[in-house]
């Protein structure tokens, strides 16, 4: 770790196995790095044992230490000083306090505080209250004697135990060992047998189970642990308080603890040993082994790091594999512990713990062990002599290992084999041990052929060599004709080729200026640019190693120079290394020519703006004295670097330090102004308002009223944003409380849309006239805000509380707005957003006006589609409103109502003596409506009040019943006949007349085979309600005379046999002469064919305008009918003329589009096959009809082929009535044209025109 990044974190787990003298240049390393730059590190430093580097830490004068609170030992002296004699609940605690009170005359306070701590931790007592607990207490109490002390107290009553010898066993692991226990770990050791036996059959896993500790000892253990423990923490530890108790006097009496110290690591080594060789264990670590080895083989082959295997502590093992050396070596004749520990087992299980130990060690040998001699000698626990007299592999580890332990000057008299030197030299570089690794190169560099052999090894450690700052061995390296100028990683570490394109700039980057020196001495390359144009300075001022920023600052002014002098002060300011920073400017760099971009950015940025950014106040305190422009712009050319500590993210200092060098708030590159920005941050208000202060204590005046493009103030945004301190702030600095912006809105108008309570009140302190004003209509789409009062907008936006307070200044309840809307309009318009009446009720009690009509509505109709209560508010004050007023359609709020289907609304207005009678504008009731939408609730409501009138006749729609008929709505039919409908009534102004015509004519969405049942059925109930089926109407009107004649047209047969069983007339004739067969041939076979089972007349009888039933039938393409017809038929028939001459093959030739017929239809059109059927009877092509011509004065004459190109019937229709053989002749330039069918429809023929 060369560098320092922000909010950096550092562990340091068992920082106590470090020597004093590696914490010591581990903390000034980093107190130096510190010093240099503005980032935050934070240490983190755990200890083996707990609280041993305290006061090591805390004499270290840069460190600021935070230590946890220790647990505060509640008193028991306040307890005895405090007791009350009289609220003791037996004979025998009043003795226990008794003697407490006259202990107190020959013990100081802490000690007797010591001994009660103890009783209560073993008994309980007071807590406990139970006969046992204060039994105990007391036995335990009354031998205290005047002369006891805190430790001959501790020791008699651990003597004392019938089980002392357990007791020991559990101190042995308090006391002795490597490492705190957890709760698991203690709880499985005190619960094994002393020593360990091993079990081959046990089954380790099984005695893993996460609970208390107490939860898994015996109770007479846990008395006694609860003296020396905390059992609710983790890991076991001994109490502090007790802890002193422990220590060893040397000239005191011995006590348990000491017996226990001098024989705990023998009782603890034996454990470790015996059950890492037991079988079931071995079996266990050889499987936990081979899986590790896998991995790191394949980290090996994939050249990645293997981190060390984990101690998750949730296994005794892993302590026993760590700890048996530890143990070992606090044995006294720990050379015989050695051989009976290696003998177990032949040797392999020892060989399993040696591998196990390897891969749980953070500094190890390049592979793993093969033997155990090796790792214990490396430790110190094997004789030199012996390990001289085992096999090569043992002395190599055993060398391997001293210098992994720091000891490598203790190896020397093995090296005298040929390939020691490699080994030695890689495993010392990577231990940091520089004099071992200088004497191996030495001794590999003495070799002749050292280049052939080993010269890739060398050139492995002089780039780890570099790495690691050790700069001899890089001189030696050196001096034995290494290049300077390796410019490539070896593989083994090719993931750091991009980031060190050469041995110096790696060396730079780590601040190793010994090696950076000694590199250039051999002739390093110092111009080598890495692939991100990465030079030496770059390097340097990126870590802020200034006495390396000094030996590659050059003075020279070339291009490149200064473009590495810019980038080289752009990272030192981006990285917060302020020294940095000010000694490139005394060197001679711009702090206002340098660019850069930082890593999360592609735009280019001066130093002072990404220092600000960044929040480096130093730094950029550095770049200001050094002459940065505090006014330089940002990326992009907008804002400057104010803008950044104010806005982007507020700094104080860093806006102290820009406003001290004469920074602009009122930049003009600040789009919107920095003041308008600050305001619409989501930033702490309490912040932005120190951040105002700073600024308005700047140089120059700070105009607190400038405006964005749009208008805004920051006195706007402060009101929108609900910032009453920045808006009190404001205000006070008389910032313009009138300014208005390009939608219309003030400050006031910003706090009252947002719902602003405090704000409007503290802006009505400040400007309580301008709150009358009443402003103009405006038609600029923008300013949406501009015509509203303050009361319309709070009325507008639901704002209870505001309009309350507005109200409570004067403002007028009936003052409309520029869109002469007045408050109370507005409240029931905003039902959506306050779900009660609140305010609506409050409006009108304070005098709103009820009865104005306002763009064609009245508060009536608004209420409508608000909630019911709003309605009940308004009929509350009935007297000062219209119930039947009319809308812009002439319709009541009680039409309304219906319409929408609002019964509640409805019934409402029906108590309040609405009108239900009252016709729309369009001259129909409610009731008229209900009926035609089939709405039956609404019908119903309606017909059930006393004073409906079910038989008013709207003009142009008939009654209620009509309109019900007319969409085949069968139950609202059947309630407005039960309500006294009349069956019979004619409509005169409707072509539909009575309502059995409506029910056979009704709408074009019916389809035959979905409707024919239903409109039989409305027929049919009509007919039983006295409706007159002969009935007959004359009138221009009326399209149909009867309604038999309709339903020959445009009904099914069912219906047609019910009326001709009633009484309908089959002979019976209109106005224009029209037989009931003509309608039923233009209906379709099935009609035709049921008219002609009673027709007693001529088939062919015709019509006043001399047409016959086969005209009507080719008029509508029915083919069906055609035939039937044209098959009874002599050949002179097929061609007979109406009154203007046309033939039914004319009327084919004019053809018609499906939709133009209806859907009631018995058959479909086919007009092609029914002019085929005509031509192929003798209806001749040649035959002319007679049109009127343009003018409309006369008549012209057209063949059939013509009708049917004028009338655009087709391709096949005309190619049908194209003669078969080709006449030439002139084309006349009608022919081309088209007429164009419109939806008029002639009564007399039928006929779409």
């Amino acid at each position: 770790m060369t560098c320092l990044s922000q909010g950096l974190v550092l562990l340091l787990h068992d920082f106590d196995e470090c020597s004093s003298d590696s914490r010591r240049r581990f903390l000034e390393y980093y107190r130096d790095m510190v010093d240099k730059t503005e980032h935050e590190l934070k240490l983190i430093i755990t200890s083996r044992k707990p609280d041993v580097l305290l006061t090591e830490l805390t004499t270290w004068p840069k460190l600021n230490v935070e230590e946890l609170p220790s647990k505060a030992i509640t008193s028991i002296i306040k307890v005895i000083h405090e007791s009350n004699q009289s609220s003791r609940i037996t004979s025998m605690e009043d003795a226990v306090w008794k003697h407490l009170h006259g202990l107190r005359a020959h013990h100081a306070n802490s000690t007797l505080q010591m001994i009660l701590e103890i009783v209560r931790n073993y008994t309980g007592w007071p807590e406990v209250q139970s006969r046992a607990s204060l039994t105990e207490a007391s036995r335990l109490l009354r031998s205290v004697s005047p002369t006891e002390t805190t430790r001959t107290f501790l020791h008699r009553l651990l003597k004392s135990h019938d089980r002392p010898d357990d007791i020991k066993w559990a101190m042995s692991w308090l006391l002795c060992s490597y490492r705190p226990l957890n709760v698991q770990e203690f709880a499985f050791v005190c619960n094994r047998r002393r020593p360990y036996e091993p079990s081959d059959e046990e089954d380790i896993g099984s005695q893993w189970v996460s609970v208390g500790l107490t939860s898994r000892l015996p109770t007479w253990l846990n008395s006694v642990l609860r003296v020396l423990v905390d059992t609710e923490k983790e890991p076991v530890e001994i109490r502090d308080d007790v802890r002193n108790l422990l220590e060893h006097d040397p000239g005191a009496e011995q006590y348990m603890w000491d017996e226990v110290r001098s024989t705990g690591h023998y009782a603890l080594f034996e454990f470790c040993a015996n059950y890492v060789t037991a079988k079931h264990t071995v079996k266990k670590l050889e499987v936990m082994f081979k899986n590790y080895n896998t991995l790191w083989q394949n980290n090996q082959q994939g050249k990645k790091p293997t981190a060390p295997l984990d101690c998750d502590n949730n296994d005794i093992v892993y302590y026993a594999i760590q700890a048996l050396p530890y143990h070992m070596s606090k044995l006294s004749d720990s050379a015989t512990a050695l051989k009976r520990f290696c003998a177990h087992g032949g040797g392999g299980a020892s060989t399993v713990w040696a591998k196990l130990y390897w891969a749980m060690s953070s500094l190890r040998t390049r592979n793993p062990p093969t033997s155990t001699q090796g790792v214990l000698g490396g430790l110190g626990l094997t004789p030199f002599a012996e390990v001289r007299e085992g096999a090569i592999e043992v002395r190599a580890e055993y060398a391997l290992m001293k210098i992994v332990q720091g000891r490598g000057r203790e190896i020397w008299l093995l090296l005298d084999e040929e390939h020691f030197p490699l080994y030695i030299l890689a495993t010392s570089i990577q231990a940091g041990d520089e004099e071992t690794a200088r004497k191996a190169a030495a001794n590999i560099i003495s070799d002749p052929n050292w280049r052939t052999k080993a010269f890739s090894s060398m050139e492995k450690a002089i780039w780890a060599a570099t790495w690691l700052g050790m700069s001899a061995l890089v001189d030696d390296l050196l001096h034995a004709e290494m290049s300077p100028n390796l410019t490539s990683v070896p593989h083994e570490v090719a993931d750091s080729i991009v980031r060190y394109p050469s041995l110096i700039y790696m060396a730079t980057s780590h601040g190793h200026i010994d090696v950076v020196r000694s590199l250039m001495n051999h002739g390093a390359k110092i111009d080598i640019i890495g692939p991100g144009q990465e030079d030496n300075l770059l390097a340097a001022a990126f870590s802020g190693h200034l006495d390396l920023i000094r030996l590659f600052f050059s003075p020279d002014d070339s291009p490149t120079m200064l473009h590495r002098k810019s980038s080289g002060l752009f990272v030192a300011a981006e990285r917060g290394h302020w020294r940095a920073v000010s000694l490139m400017i005394q060197l001679g760099a711009d702090p206002n020519s340098s660019r850069g971009s930082p890593s999360d950015d592609y735009r280019e940025w001066s130093p002072l703006a990404i220092a600000c950014r960044n929040q480096w106040p130093k730094t950029m305190e550095a770049l200001l004295q050094g002459g940065a422009d505090p006014n330089i712009l940002g990326p992009y050319g907008v804002d400057t670097p104010l803008w950044f500590c104010t806005v982007d993210e507020p700094n104080l200092q860093c806006v102290r330090c820009l406003v001290q060098f004469g920074a602009d708030p009122n930049h003009e590159n600040f789009s919107p102004p920095l003041l308008h920005e600050l305001a619409k941050s989501a930033h702490k208000v309490n912040i932005l308002v120190d951040i105002c202060d700073l600024l308005l204590s700047g140089k120059g005046a700070f105009n607190i009223n400038a405006a964005a493009t749009d208008g805004e103030t920051a006195l706007m945004q402060a009101c929108r944003t609900g910032k009453m301190p920045l808006v009190r702030w404001l205000l006070t600095k008389n910032a313009n409380i009138n300014a208005v912006n390009d939608s219309g809105q003030d400050a006031m108008k910003c706090a009252i849309w947002h719902g602003r309570l405090d704000i409007v009140a503290e802006l009505l302190t400040h400007n309580p006239e301008g709150c009358k004003l009443v402003p103009a209509a405006t038609d600029d789409p923008a300013n949406t805000f501009g015509p509203f009062t303050y009361l319309t907008l709070a009325t507008h936006s639901g704002r209870t509380e505001i309009v309350e307070l507005l109200m409570a200044n004067g403002l007028g309840v009936n003052q409309a707005d520029g869109w002469k809307m007045s408050p109370v309009r507005y409240a029931i318009d905003r039902f959506k957003l306050v779900s009660d009446t609140r305010l609506f009720r409050q409006l009108i009690e304070k005098g709103a006006k009820l009865g104005d009509v306002e763009h064609g509505e009245s508060l009536l109709h608004r209420a409508i589609d608000a909630p019911l209560d709003y309605l009940k508010v308004l009929l509350e004050f009935r007297r000062d409103i219209d119930i039947d007023v009319l809308d812009f359609s002439k319709a009541t709020a009680f039409h309304y109502a219906s319409s929408c289907s609002r019964m509640d609304h409805m019934q409402a207005l029906i108590r309040a003596g609405a009108n239900i009678n009252i016709a729309n504008g369009q001259g129909y009731t409610a009731l008229h409506d209900a009926a035609y939408k089939n709405d039956l609730d609404v019908a119903s409501l309606i017909v059930a009040q006393p004073e409906v009138k079910v038989n008013i006749v709207a003009p142009s729609y008939g009654t209620a019943l009509h309109m019900a008929c007319k969409r085949l709505n069968v139950e609202v039919i059947q309630s407005l006949i039960y309500h006294g409908a009349d069956t019979n009534a004619i409509a005169f102004n409707y072509a539909n007349g009575t309502p059995l015509m409506s029910t056979i004519l009704s709408n074009e969405d019916v389809l035959r085979d979905r409707d024919s049942q239903k409109m039989d059925m409305v027929v049919r109930t009509l007919v039983s309600n006295k409706a007159d089926i002969q009935q007959t109407l004359c009138g221009s009107a009326f399209t149909f005379d009867s309604a038999f004649q309709g339903a020959c047209f445009n009904a099914g047969i069912a219906t047609i046999n019910f009326l001709l069983d009633g009484g309908a007339s089959v002979q019976h004739c209109d106005s224009l002469g029209r037989l009931p067969l003509h309608f039923a041939a233009a209906n379709g076979i099935e009609n035709f064919l049921a008219v002609m089972l009673t027709y007693r007349g001529d088939m062919m009888a015709t019509d006043k305008e001399g047409k016959t039933c086969l005209h009507w039938a080719a008029q509508f393409g029915n083919l069906q009918t055609v035939a039937f017809i044209v098959d009874r038929l002599h050949g002179a028939d097929v061609d007979c003329k109406d009154s203007d001459g046309w033939t039914p093959l004319c009327w084919a030739a004019r053809g018609s589009k499906p939709a133009d017929f209806g859907n009631m239809r018995s058959e479909k059109p086919d007009f092609l096959n029914v002019i085929r059927t005509l031509l192929r009877h003798g209806a001749s092509p040649e035959t002319v009809c007679n049109l009127s011509d343009d003018e409309g004065t006369g008549t012209i004459q057209k063949t059939p082929l013509v009708l049917a190109r004028l009338c655009g019937s087709g391709a096949d229709i005309t190619s049908a009535l194209e003669p078969k053989v080709c006449v030439p002749g002139n084309e006349t330039a009608s022919s081309n044209r088209r007429y164009v069918l419109q939806r008029h429809i002639c009564h007399a023929c039928l006929v779409v025109m």
